[in-house]
């Protein structure tokens, strides 16, 4: 951060890794890296390919924020705004979303009442 007069230059954010790197839509995620925390709030937009995500700053170097419900696809770039979604970082990260285990179907469809 440096500031001239009235007018403010900050770091921009960069991603480093994102933990877990794969999980089901909904799922809560942090992010890793460096000036990742606004000025004024913690409120971090983040960018799920075109998909845009409210996040937490818990410090400098982290993020958290939930893998949107809405992602279709499997891998998704990761980049984080700092400054209210006007730009976002360079950097990113690869987050996978996986798909939730569907039961198709359930075999013998009889069976004794104790289980044996």
């Amino acid at each position: 951060f440096v500031s001239i007069g009235a007018v403010s230059v900050h770091d921009r954010p960069a991603i480093s890794t994102v933990t877990p790197p794969s999980a089901t839509a909904g799922a809560d995620i942090v992010l890793k890296g460096v000036n990742l925390l606004p000025t004024s709030t913690p409120i971090v937009h983040v960018s799920f390919n075109d998909t845009i995500v409210i996040g937490t700053a818990m410090n400098n170097a982290s993020v958290r924020v939930r893998a949107p419900l809405t992602v279709n696809g499997t891998a998704l770039i990761l980049r984080v705004s700092t400054d209210g979604g006007s730009t976002f970082s360079d950097s990113h990260a690869i987050f996978y979303v996986r798909e939730l285990p569907v039961i198709s179907a359930i075999v013998p469809f009889h069976g004794p009442a104790n289980g044996r």
